[in-house]
């Protein structure tokens, strides 16, 4: 393995023990091997702390750091990037698992197209006990139950179009359920990013982001298995527990939670203005990808009003 690793793989964990050896073997045991492991606990209180150590001593790839506190989710998975070093980067999940071949193939794709910023091999779900399910995400404005989340949901649109704006289009109108975002990602793209912002629809954000910037490419096997639980964090959750996951001390106050909820589409507007603000776009791209983002917002408005309205009636 060369001084700095081809790829490294961060893996935020919290109270994991459950599902953590079997993530961890399915990375350990990957067929391209030039990758670092650092894995940063947020002061678990199982035994996650221990069953890390044992994979640290057992293979030198592997990095444990734990946080003297629980900062929550979001600082975690953004921390975890920060003490990494290689050219590209992949965030894991304690509890999902990645067929052996996952790194190599994303990694044949990005080496070849500089213009690839993410690539990630389609996802199916897998339950409690590793056996496949469906996922249930959302495209869109309906519900879907899905064997399988693959990237494109529109053949008019796509976030591997070579066209930005046309990217952009797609993420704001689908994907709001992201697993993509742990593909493997070009770290000097993901460095210039803002993260993950602290708002429970970050992924997205982040990936609408790096979507302005260049274009994701579907390795068509299906080599990443989400598994599906009551535990997770996910949309299956109200926004008031996954901003509380997000924000653990600033939750215990009476007033955050309410205030956050109301603040929720206000601040998911200002992070994607600002992501376009960032981004390498031409002047009339920019006017472009405004418009869309406005577009979204009214329907994320007509969402909002008929859910309020319908907790009234």
């Amino acid at each position: 393995m060369s001084m700095l690793p081809k790829v490294s793989i961060g893996m935020p964990v919290y109270n994991g023990e459950r599902y953590l050896g079997e993530a961890l073997e399915s990375l350990l045991a990957q067929t391209f091997t030039d990758f670092e492991l650092v894995i940063l606990d947020n002061a678990s209180i199982d035994r996650t702390a221990e069953l890390c150590r044992s994979y640290a001593q057992r293979d030198p790839r592997v990095r444990y750091v734990r946080n003297r506190a629980n900062y929550g989710a979001i600082y975690n998975f953004n921390n975890v990037f920060r003490l990494t070093t290689g050219e590209y980067f992949k965030w894991a999940a304690y509890d999902d698992v990645c067929e052996p071949e996952f790194l190599s193939r994303c990694l044949e794709v990005l080496d070849e197209d500089p213009g690839v910023v993410l690539a990630c091999p389609r996802v199916t779900g897998i339950d409690e006990d590793g056996h496949p399910t469906d996922i249930v995400t959302r495209p869109g404005h309906g519900q879907e139950v899905m064997s399988g989340i693959h990237l494109n949901f529109d053949p008019a649109m796509s976030p591997a179009d070579p066209d930005a704006v046309q990217r952009w289009r797609f993420m704001m109108r689908y994907l709001w359920w992201t697993p993509h975002l742990y593909g493997v990602i070009r770290a000097g793209v993901l460095a210039r990013t803002k993260l993950h912002p602290y708002h429970f629809n970050g992924d997205h954000i982040l990936l609408a982001e790096l979507a302005l910037v260049g274009r994701f490419h579907e390795i068509p096997e299906e080599l990443f298995h989400v598994r599906l639980h009551a535990q997770r964090t996910s949309r299956t959750r109200s926004a008031a527990e996954r901003l509380a996951v997000a924000h653990p001390d600033l939750a215990r106050s009476p007033l955050f939670l309410p205030v956050r909820e109301v603040l929720v589409y206000p601040e998911r507007f200002m992070a994607h203005a600002a992501s376009i603000r960032r981004a390498p776009l031409t002047g009339s791209q920019r006017l472009a990808c405004y418009y869309e983002l406005l577009a979204a917002v009214m329907r994320w408005a007509r969402m909002r009003g008929g859910s309020v309205l319908r907790r009234i009636a």
